[in-house]
């Protein structure tokens, strides 16, 4: 029986410790993937010239924001329209209801 106790510790043992060794490679994995603990989300390093695709990137976001500005620009009346009918039924809601 004391045999058969020391085969399931050492079974248990072997288990813990290839669930650690499993553990610590991922979290090798991980740093080596993300580069450094401290900012593992960052992708962009701070310190680093503007790249092509950073460029390409920010020209991007300027664009959508051209075109974004452009619809607005072109629903402005529209929006304003639906604002003073919401502001309307919010006001006579009590009066109807």
């Amino acid at each position: 029986m004391a045999a058969m106790k020391r085969v399931s510790l050492s079974r248990r043992t072997v288990n813990l410790r290839s669930q650690s060794v499993a553990a610590t490679q991922a979290s090798r994995l991980a740093i080596r993937w993300h580069g450094n603990m401290e900012s593992p989300d960052c992708s962009i390093a701070q310190n680093e010239p503007l790249s092509y695709r950073g460029a390409r990137q920010l020209l991007a976001l300027v664009v959508l924001l051209v075109i974004v500005a452009l619809i607005l620009r072109a629903l402005e009346s529209v929006l304003l329209l639906f604002a003073i009918v919401f502001l309307v039924a919010m006001v006579l809601n009590p009066i109807v209801v």
